[in-house]
Protein backbone atom coordinates (compact mmCIF):
# COMPACT_ATOMS: atom_id res chain seq x y z
CA UNK A 1 0.00 0.00 0.00
CA UNK A 2 1.44 3.52 -0.74
CA UNK A 3 -0.24 6.63 0.45
CA UNK A 4 -2.69 9.07 -0.96
CA UNK A 5 -1.58 12.55 -1.69
CA UNK A 6 -3.30 13.93 0.89
CA UNK A 7 -2.80 17.58 1.80
CA UNK A 8 -3.61 19.48 4.60
CA UNK A 9 -3.52 23.11 4.80
CA UNK A 10 -2.34 26.29 7.41
CA UNK A 11 -2.30 29.82 7.19
CA UNK A 12 1.49 29.37 8.70
CA UNK A 13 2.77 25.97 7.79
CA UNK A 14 1.31 22.52 6.73
CA UNK A 15 2.33 19.34 8.51
CA UNK A 16 2.57 16.61 7.22
CA UNK A 17 3.51 12.75 9.31
CA UNK A 18 3.84 9.83 6.05
CA UNK A 19 4.26 6.00 7.17
CA UNK A 20 6.84 4.60 4.88
CA UNK A 21 7.89 1.16 5.27
CA UNK A 22 11.11 -0.72 3.95
CA UNK A 23 11.07 -0.91 0.56
CA UNK A 24 8.82 -3.64 -1.43
CA UNK A 25 6.33 -3.35 2.05
CA UNK A 26 2.84 -1.94 2.60
CA UNK A 27 2.84 1.74 3.68
CA UNK A 28 0.32 4.40 4.39
CA UNK A 29 0.34 8.07 4.45
CA UNK A 30 -0.73 9.50 8.01
CA UNK A 31 -1.29 13.56 8.07
CA UNK A 32 -1.63 16.41 10.40
CA UNK A 33 -4.90 18.00 9.51
CA UNK A 34 -5.01 21.25 10.42
CA UNK A 35 -6.75 22.61 8.18
CA UNK A 36 -8.42 25.91 9.03
CA UNK A 37 -5.53 27.65 11.03
CA UNK A 38 -6.85 30.95 9.56
CA UNK A 39 -5.17 34.23 8.83
CA UNK A 40 -6.01 37.48 10.75
CA UNK A 41 -6.64 39.61 7.46
CA UNK A 42 -10.24 40.43 6.74
CA UNK A 43 -8.87 39.44 2.96
CA UNK A 44 -7.20 36.40 2.98
CA UNK A 45 -8.05 33.03 4.52
CA UNK A 46 -4.59 30.94 4.27
CA UNK A 47 -2.07 33.42 3.53
CA UNK A 48 -0.94 36.00 6.14
CA UNK A 49 -1.28 39.87 5.66
CA UNK A 50 0.82 42.62 6.06
CA UNK A 51 -1.77 45.04 7.12
CA UNK A 52 -1.44 47.73 4.27
CA UNK A 53 -3.30 51.11 5.73
CA UNK A 54 -4.11 51.94 2.39
CA UNK A 55 -5.43 48.61 1.79
CA UNK A 56 -9.20 47.46 0.06
CA UNK A 57 -10.33 46.33 2.76
CA UNK A 58 -11.17 47.49 6.50
CA UNK A 59 -8.50 46.91 8.75
CA UNK A 60 -8.40 49.61 11.33
CA UNK A 61 -9.67 47.10 14.22
CA UNK A 62 -7.65 46.82 17.32
CA UNK A 63 -9.68 43.50 18.45
CA UNK A 64 -10.38 40.33 15.77
CA UNK A 65 -12.19 37.11 16.62
CA UNK A 66 -12.58 34.54 14.43
CA UNK A 67 -15.51 31.61 14.10
CA UNK A 68 -15.91 29.08 11.65
CA UNK A 69 -16.74 25.52 10.37
CA UNK A 70 -15.07 23.46 7.67
CA UNK A 71 -15.17 19.89 6.22
CA UNK A 72 -12.61 17.78 4.70
CA UNK A 73 -12.49 14.65 2.63
CA UNK A 74 -10.72 11.90 2.98
CA UNK A 75 -7.70 13.62 4.90
CA UNK A 76 -6.03 10.08 5.77
CA UNK A 77 -6.66 6.90 3.00
CA UNK A 78 -4.57 4.15 2.18
CA UNK A 79 -3.37 2.59 -1.20
CA UNK A 80 -2.39 -0.15 -2.82
CA UNK A 81 1.30 -0.63 -3.79
CA UNK A 82 1.37 0.44 -6.91
CA UNK A 83 -0.17 3.64 -6.21
CA UNK A 84 -2.99 3.27 -8.46
CA UNK A 85 -6.37 2.07 -6.00
CA UNK A 86 -7.84 3.32 -3.08
CA UNK A 87 -8.13 0.68 -0.51
CA UNK A 88 -9.34 2.08 2.83
CA UNK A 89 -10.20 5.39 4.48
CA UNK A 90 -8.04 5.93 7.76
CA UNK A 91 -10.66 8.94 8.17
CA UNK A 92 -13.20 9.27 5.42
CA UNK A 93 -13.87 12.76 6.81
CA UNK A 94 -13.80 15.57 9.20
CA UNK A 95 -15.65 18.32 10.61
CA UNK A 96 -14.46 21.07 12.79
CA UNK A 97 -14.83 24.68 14.70
CA UNK A 98 -12.07 27.08 14.65
CA UNK A 99 -11.86 29.70 16.82
CA UNK A 100 -9.16 32.50 16.64
CA UNK A 101 -8.46 35.88 18.57
CA UNK A 102 -6.07 38.62 17.37
CA UNK A 103 -5.40 42.12 19.45
CA UNK A 104 -3.07 45.01 18.32
CA UNK A 105 -0.91 46.51 21.25
CA UNK A 106 0.32 48.96 18.88
CA UNK A 107 -0.77 49.88 15.10
CA UNK A 108 2.52 48.23 13.97
CA UNK A 109 2.66 44.86 16.37
CA UNK A 110 -0.07 42.22 16.50
CA UNK A 111 -0.91 38.85 19.05
CA UNK A 112 -2.99 36.40 17.89
CA UNK A 113 -4.05 32.80 19.00
CA UNK A 114 -5.61 30.24 17.23
CA UNK A 115 -7.10 26.51 17.38
CA UNK A 116 -9.79 23.81 16.17
CA UNK A 117 -12.14 21.30 18.09
CA UNK A 118 -12.30 18.80 15.63
CA UNK A 119 -14.46 15.58 15.13
CA UNK A 120 -13.94 12.31 12.91
CA UNK A 121 -14.45 8.36 13.17
CA UNK A 122 -11.51 6.24 12.33
CA UNK A 123 -11.56 3.26 10.27
CA UNK A 124 -12.56 1.06 13.45
CA UNK A 125 -15.84 3.07 13.96
CA UNK A 126 -14.19 4.81 16.92
CA UNK A 127 -15.33 8.76 16.51
CA UNK A 128 -12.71 11.24 17.93
CA UNK A 129 -13.24 15.16 19.27
CA UNK A 130 -10.37 16.80 20.31
CA UNK A 131 -8.33 19.75 19.64
CA UNK A 132 -5.65 20.71 17.45
CA UNK A 133 -2.57 22.03 18.35
CA UNK A 134 -2.26 25.62 19.74
CA UNK A 135 -0.64 28.31 17.21
CA UNK A 136 0.66 31.36 18.83
CA UNK A 137 1.66 34.66 16.40
CA UNK A 138 3.28 38.07 16.97
CA UNK A 139 3.10 40.51 13.79
CA UNK A 140 5.65 42.90 13.56
CA UNK A 141 5.19 45.15 10.49
CA UNK A 142 8.49 46.56 9.96
CA UNK A 143 7.49 48.86 6.69
CA UNK A 144 5.00 50.26 6.11
CA UNK A 145 4.10 53.24 2.20
CA UNK A 146 0.44 53.07 0.55
CA UNK A 147 0.86 50.54 -1.74
CA UNK A 148 3.95 48.36 0.03
CA UNK A 149 3.82 46.57 3.55
CA UNK A 150 6.53 43.91 5.31
CA UNK A 151 5.86 42.01 7.75
CA UNK A 152 8.07 39.62 10.52
CA UNK A 153 5.44 36.79 12.04
CA UNK A 154 7.28 34.67 14.42
CA UNK A 155 5.15 31.87 14.91
CA UNK A 156 4.98 29.02 18.36
CA UNK A 157 2.74 25.49 18.02
CA UNK A 158 1.77 24.11 21.21
CA UNK A 159 1.49 20.25 20.89
CA UNK A 160 -2.02 18.96 22.55
CA UNK A 161 -1.64 15.59 21.07
CA UNK A 162 -4.74 15.29 19.96
CA UNK A 163 -6.40 12.85 17.80
CA UNK A 164 -4.00 9.70 17.70
CA UNK A 165 -5.39 6.82 16.00
CA UNK A 166 -4.26 3.25 14.99
CA UNK A 167 -3.15 3.22 11.39
CA UNK A 168 -4.26 -0.11 10.29
CA UNK A 169 -5.43 -2.13 6.94
CA UNK A 170 -8.21 -4.20 7.75
CA UNK A 171 -7.23 -6.45 4.70
CA UNK A 172 -7.37 -10.32 5.89
CA UNK A 173 -5.30 -10.60 7.76
CA UNK A 174 -5.31 -6.93 9.22
CA UNK A 175 -1.78 -5.21 9.40
CA UNK A 176 -1.25 -2.28 12.20
CA UNK A 177 1.80 0.58 11.15
CA UNK A 178 1.09 1.72 14.29
CA UNK A 179 -0.44 5.07 15.72
CA UNK A 180 -0.78 8.66 14.79
CA UNK A 181 -1.95 11.52 16.50
CA UNK A 182 -3.86 12.65 13.77
CA UNK A 183 -4.57 16.84 15.05
CA UNK A 184 -1.02 17.05 16.22
CA UNK A 185 2.08 17.69 15.30
CA UNK A 186 3.36 15.84 18.56
CA UNK A 187 5.96 18.76 19.65
CA UNK A 188 6.97 21.94 19.92
CA UNK A 189 7.23 23.74 16.65
CA UNK A 190 8.69 27.38 16.08
CA UNK A 191 9.55 29.60 12.87
CA UNK A 192 9.99 33.06 11.61
CA UNK A 193 7.59 34.37 8.64
CA UNK A 194 8.55 37.38 5.88
CA UNK A 195 5.03 39.09 4.68
CA UNK A 196 5.06 41.07 2.14
CA UNK A 197 2.12 42.76 0.70
CA UNK A 198 1.39 44.74 -2.75
CA UNK A 199 -1.41 47.41 -3.48
CA UNK A 200 -2.37 47.02 -6.99
CA UNK A 201 -5.00 49.54 -8.77
CA UNK A 202 -7.91 47.25 -8.62
CA UNK A 203 -6.57 44.41 -6.14
CA UNK A 204 -3.89 43.67 -3.79
CA UNK A 205 -1.68 40.35 -3.12
CA UNK A 206 0.18 38.62 -0.75
CA UNK A 207 3.59 36.89 -0.27
CA UNK A 208 4.46 34.43 2.49
CA UNK A 209 7.72 32.81 2.87
CA UNK A 210 8.60 30.96 6.11
CA UNK A 211 11.19 28.67 7.96
CA UNK A 212 10.02 26.37 10.63
CA UNK A 213 11.35 23.99 12.80
CA UNK A 214 9.63 21.00 15.32
CA UNK A 215 12.18 18.51 16.55
CA UNK A 216 9.34 15.37 17.12
CA UNK A 217 7.59 15.98 13.37
CA UNK A 218 8.92 12.88 12.84
CA UNK A 219 7.30 9.01 12.00
CA UNK A 220 8.84 6.16 13.31
CA UNK A 221 7.57 3.01 12.95
CA UNK A 222 6.39 0.07 14.55
CA UNK A 223 10.54 -0.86 14.27
CA UNK A 224 11.62 2.52 15.79
CA UNK A 225 13.10 3.69 12.00
CA UNK A 226 12.09 7.25 11.34
CA UNK A 227 11.11 7.22 7.64
CA UNK A 228 10.31 10.89 7.13
CA UNK A 229 11.40 13.95 8.71
CA UNK A 230 9.46 17.09 8.43
CA UNK A 231 11.43 18.43 11.63
CA UNK A 232 12.45 21.58 9.06
CA UNK A 233 9.59 23.19 6.34
CA UNK A 234 10.08 25.87 4.45
CA UNK A 235 6.56 27.28 3.30
CA UNK A 236 5.74 29.60 0.34
CA UNK A 237 2.07 30.96 -0.33
CA UNK A 238 0.91 33.88 -2.84
CA UNK A 239 -2.52 35.21 -2.77
CA UNK A 240 -4.82 37.78 -4.63
CA UNK A 241 -7.50 39.92 -3.53
CA UNK A 242 -9.91 41.78 -5.85
CA UNK A 243 -12.74 43.63 -5.12
CA UNK A 244 -15.93 43.24 -6.79
CA UNK A 245 -18.52 45.61 -4.36
CA UNK A 246 -17.99 48.00 -2.14
CA UNK A 247 -18.46 45.30 0.73
CA UNK A 248 -17.86 41.79 -1.36
CA UNK A 249 -14.32 40.72 -2.50
CA UNK A 250 -12.91 37.60 -4.43
CA UNK A 251 -9.44 36.05 -3.45
CA UNK A 252 -7.17 33.01 -4.96
CA UNK A 253 -4.40 31.46 -2.99
CA UNK A 254 -1.63 28.87 -3.77
CA UNK A 255 0.24 27.36 -0.70
CA UNK A 256 3.15 25.20 -0.77
CA UNK A 257 6.01 23.24 1.85
CA UNK A 258 8.79 22.49 0.74
CA UNK A 259 10.88 19.53 2.21
CA UNK A 260 12.88 16.50 1.37
CA UNK A 261 12.18 15.80 -1.86
CA UNK A 262 11.60 18.54 -2.65
CA UNK A 263 9.43 17.70 -5.47
CA UNK A 264 7.17 14.68 -4.40
CA UNK A 265 3.61 15.10 -4.42
CA UNK A 266 3.27 12.61 -1.57
CA UNK A 267 5.46 14.46 0.78
CA UNK A 268 4.94 17.87 -0.43
CA UNK A 269 1.08 18.35 -1.85
CA UNK A 270 -0.06 21.86 -2.14
CA UNK A 271 -3.48 23.50 -2.00
CA UNK A 272 -5.27 26.12 -4.48
CA UNK A 273 -7.97 27.64 -2.60
CA UNK A 274 -10.85 30.38 -3.70
CA UNK A 275 -12.51 32.10 -1.82
CA UNK A 276 -15.24 35.06 -1.07
CA UNK A 277 -16.05 37.76 1.64
CA UNK A 278 -18.37 40.03 2.45
CA UNK A 279 -19.26 43.05 5.44
CA UNK A 280 -22.37 41.87 6.73
CA UNK A 281 -22.24 45.31 9.02
CA UNK A 282 -19.05 47.54 9.63
CA UNK A 283 -18.06 45.37 12.85
CA UNK A 284 -18.90 41.87 11.42
CA UNK A 285 -17.38 39.74 8.07
CA UNK A 286 -18.46 37.10 6.49
CA UNK A 287 -16.37 34.17 4.67
CA UNK A 288 -16.97 31.26 2.48
CA UNK A 289 -14.04 29.16 0.33
CA UNK A 290 -13.27 26.00 -1.23
CA UNK A 291 -9.65 24.70 -1.12
CA UNK A 292 -8.46 21.81 -3.52
CA UNK A 293 -5.61 19.51 -3.56
CA UNK A 294 -6.26 15.80 -5.29
CA UNK A 295 -9.43 17.10 -7.10
CA UNK A 296 -8.34 16.00 -10.17
CA UNK A 297 -6.86 12.81 -8.88
CA UNK A 298 -10.10 9.52 -8.96
CA UNK A 299 -7.96 7.44 -6.78
CA UNK A 300 -6.61 9.82 -4.00
CA UNK A 301 -8.55 11.13 -0.66
CA UNK A 302 -8.61 14.41 0.20
CA UNK A 303 -9.94 15.89 -2.58
CA UNK A 304 -11.16 19.33 -1.03
CA UNK A 305 -11.93 21.06 1.65
CA UNK A 306 -14.69 23.95 2.04
CA UNK A 307 -14.98 26.90 4.87
CA UNK A 308 -16.95 28.91 6.59
CA UNK A 309 -17.66 31.70 9.29
CA UNK A 310 -17.58 34.71 10.45
CA UNK A 311 -15.06 37.35 11.92
CA UNK A 312 -15.97 40.27 14.74
CA UNK A 313 -14.10 43.36 14.46
CA UNK A 314 -14.91 45.59 18.01
CA UNK A 315 -13.18 48.59 18.65
CA UNK A 316 -10.82 51.11 15.71
CA UNK A 317 -7.28 51.40 15.25
CA UNK A 318 -7.51 54.81 15.00
CA UNK A 319 -9.49 55.35 18.06
CA UNK A 320 -6.42 53.43 20.22
CA UNK A 321 -3.97 55.80 18.17
CA UNK A 322 -6.07 58.98 19.79
CA UNK A 323 -6.71 57.98 23.43
CA UNK A 324 -3.37 56.40 23.65
CA UNK A 325 -1.30 59.53 21.91
CA UNK A 326 0.84 59.83 24.88
CA UNK A 327 1.62 56.70 25.38
CA UNK A 328 3.43 56.63 21.69
CA UNK A 329 5.92 59.68 23.10
CA UNK A 330 7.98 57.51 24.97
CA UNK A 331 9.74 54.58 22.80
CA UNK A 332 9.30 52.63 20.70
CA UNK A 333 7.56 55.45 18.95
CA UNK A 334 8.64 56.48 16.12
CA UNK A 335 6.71 54.37 13.95
CA UNK A 336 3.61 55.21 15.37
CA UNK A 337 4.10 58.87 15.52
CA UNK A 338 5.19 58.36 11.80
CA UNK A 339 2.54 56.33 10.82
CA UNK A 340 -0.37 58.61 12.22
CA UNK A 341 1.55 61.83 10.71
CA UNK A 342 1.79 60.45 7.49
CA UNK A 343 -1.91 58.67 6.77
CA UNK A 344 -3.23 62.32 8.75
CA UNK A 345 -1.64 64.17 5.61
CA UNK A 346 -3.75 61.87 3.33
CA UNK A 347 -6.80 63.08 4.98
CA UNK A 348 -8.46 65.89 2.90
CA UNK A 349 -8.41 65.20 -1.09
CA UNK A 350 -8.52 68.91 -1.82
CA UNK A 351 -6.89 71.28 0.19
CA UNK A 352 -8.56 71.18 3.09
CA UNK A 353 -11.75 69.05 2.34
CA UNK A 354 -13.42 65.96 0.98
CA UNK A 355 -16.05 67.83 -0.82
CA UNK A 356 -16.29 70.16 -4.37
CA UNK A 357 -18.73 72.39 -5.63
CA UNK A 358 -19.66 72.80 -9.43
CA UNK A 359 -21.70 75.83 -10.37
CA UNK A 360 -24.12 76.04 -12.91
CA UNK A 361 -25.50 78.64 -15.10
CA UNK A 362 -29.46 79.68 -14.45
CA UNK A 363 -32.02 77.25 -15.09
CA UNK A 364 -29.39 74.73 -16.54
CA UNK A 365 -27.81 71.12 -16.16
CA UNK A 366 -25.08 71.82 -18.79
CA UNK A 367 -21.72 71.27 -17.64
CA UNK A 368 -19.59 74.27 -18.69
CA UNK A 369 -15.99 74.30 -20.32
CA UNK A 370 -14.47 76.12 -17.26
CA UNK A 371 -16.58 73.60 -14.85
CA UNK A 372 -15.86 70.77 -17.18
CA UNK A 373 -11.61 71.70 -16.77
CA UNK A 374 -12.44 71.80 -13.14
CA UNK A 375 -13.99 68.48 -12.48
CA UNK A 376 -10.79 66.92 -15.45
CA UNK A 377 -8.58 68.20 -12.81
CA UNK A 378 -10.78 66.79 -9.67
CA UNK A 379 -11.32 63.25 -11.39
CA UNK A 380 -7.45 62.81 -11.66
CA UNK A 381 -6.93 63.52 -7.85
CA UNK A 382 -10.19 61.10 -7.66
CA UNK A 383 -8.18 58.11 -9.78
CA UNK A 384 -5.20 58.56 -7.73
CA UNK A 385 -6.97 58.14 -4.62
CA UNK A 386 -9.18 55.40 -5.33
CA UNK A 387 -8.35 53.12 -2.49
CA UNK A 388 -8.90 55.71 -0.04
CA UNK A 389 -12.10 56.77 -1.09
CA UNK A 390 -14.81 54.50 0.49
CA UNK A 391 -18.41 56.39 -1.27
CA UNK A 392 -19.14 59.32 -3.01
CA UNK A 393 -21.96 61.59 -2.66
CA UNK A 394 -23.97 64.07 -5.54
CA UNK A 395 -26.22 66.50 -4.09
CA UNK A 396 -27.95 69.26 -6.83
CA UNK A 397 -28.90 72.07 -5.96
CA UNK A 398 -30.48 75.25 -7.02
CA UNK A 399 -31.51 79.17 -6.48
CA UNK A 400 -35.23 80.11 -5.39
CA UNK A 401 -36.35 80.96 -9.01
CA UNK A 402 -38.82 78.92 -10.35
CA UNK A 403 -41.15 76.59 -8.45
CA UNK A 404 -40.32 74.08 -5.28
CA UNK A 405 -41.25 71.15 -7.54
CA UNK A 406 -39.38 72.49 -10.82
CA UNK A 407 -36.41 73.24 -8.77
CA UNK A 408 -36.43 69.99 -7.37
CA UNK A 409 -36.32 68.32 -10.77
CA UNK A 410 -33.57 70.90 -11.90
CA UNK A 411 -31.43 69.79 -9.03
CA UNK A 412 -31.79 65.52 -9.43
CA UNK A 413 -30.48 66.94 -13.13
CA UNK A 414 -27.81 68.77 -12.31
CA UNK A 415 -26.92 65.80 -9.80
CA UNK A 416 -27.05 62.95 -12.50
CA UNK A 417 -25.00 65.21 -15.23
CA UNK A 418 -22.22 64.69 -12.80
CA UNK A 419 -22.48 61.33 -11.88
CA UNK A 420 -22.61 60.38 -15.62
CA UNK A 421 -19.50 62.78 -16.22
CA UNK A 422 -17.48 61.50 -13.21
CA UNK A 423 -18.35 57.43 -14.71
CA UNK A 424 -17.42 57.95 -17.72
CA UNK A 425 -14.05 58.87 -17.04
CA UNK A 426 -13.50 56.17 -15.13
CA UNK A 427 -14.47 56.73 -11.43
CA UNK A 428 -15.15 53.83 -9.56
CA UNK A 429 -19.51 53.29 -10.02
CA UNK A 430 -20.05 51.36 -7.02
CA UNK A 431 -18.86 53.63 -4.75
CA UNK A 432 -21.76 56.17 -5.55
CA UNK A 433 -23.99 56.13 -2.97
CA UNK A 434 -26.61 59.07 -3.38
CA UNK A 435 -27.74 60.79 -6.51
CA UNK A 436 -30.47 63.13 -4.66
CA UNK A 437 -31.71 67.23 -5.59
CA UNK A 438 -31.95 69.66 -2.56
CA UNK A 439 -33.68 71.68 -4.64
CA UNK A 440 -33.80 75.25 -3.01
CA UNK A 441 -33.99 73.90 0.37
CA UNK A 442 -30.18 74.31 1.65
CA UNK A 443 -28.70 77.66 0.05
CA UNK A 444 -25.00 78.90 0.54
CA UNK A 445 -26.51 82.49 0.58
CA UNK A 446 -29.39 83.79 1.17
CA UNK A 447 -30.95 85.49 -2.47
CA UNK A 448 -31.66 89.14 -0.98
CA UNK A 449 -29.01 90.37 -3.43
CA UNK A 450 -29.08 88.67 -7.06
CA UNK A 451 -24.92 88.05 -7.24
CA UNK A 452 -26.01 85.49 -4.68
CA UNK A 453 -28.19 83.31 -6.93
CA UNK A 454 -25.15 81.97 -9.19
CA UNK A 455 -23.41 79.97 -6.08
CA UNK A 456 -26.45 78.49 -4.89
CA UNK A 457 -26.91 77.03 -8.47
CA UNK A 458 -24.26 74.21 -8.37
CA UNK A 459 -23.93 70.29 -7.58
CA UNK A 460 -21.96 69.81 -4.87
CA UNK A 461 -19.54 66.00 -4.55
CA UNK A 462 -18.98 64.95 -1.26
CA UNK A 463 -16.36 62.24 -1.05
CA UNK A 464 -15.96 59.75 2.05
CA UNK A 465 -12.56 58.27 2.83
CA UNK A 466 -12.23 54.88 4.46
CA UNK A 467 -12.26 54.16 8.43
CA UNK A 468 -8.18 54.39 8.52
CA UNK A 469 -8.54 58.28 8.53
CA UNK A 470 -11.54 58.49 10.86
CA UNK A 471 -8.84 59.67 13.70
CA UNK A 472 -7.61 62.45 11.57
CA UNK A 473 -11.18 63.99 12.19
CA UNK A 474 -12.09 63.61 15.48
Amino acid sequence: MTPSKAYSTNAIFKSFILIIFFTYLPFVYAVNVQQFSRSNSLTFEMIEDARLSSSHVINHYEWLFNLGISYVDEPLTIKNSDNSKQIDSIVSSMQSIHLGAAYYLKPWWQLAINTSLSNFENNLDKTITEFQDIDLKSKFRIYDSKKNAFTLMPVLSIPLNGGETAILDKANPPENYGTDEVLSDSGLGYGLFLIYEHLFRYFQVSFNLGYKLNSDAKFVDNLGVIHIDKSEVLTAGIGAYLPVHKKIGLNIEYLQNFTNPIFSGDVNPAELFFGASGGLKENIHGFIGIGFGNFFSDNDGNDFRVVAGLKFTPGTLSKDIKQNSNKYKSKPTKIVEDYKKDLCKKAYLFGDSNAITILFKNDSSIISNIQKNRLETIIRTVRDRDFDIQSIKIFGHTSTVGSTQYNKELGLRRAKKIQSFLTERDVSSHKIEIITSLGENELLEPESEIENKKVNRRTEIHFKLIPEYRGCYE
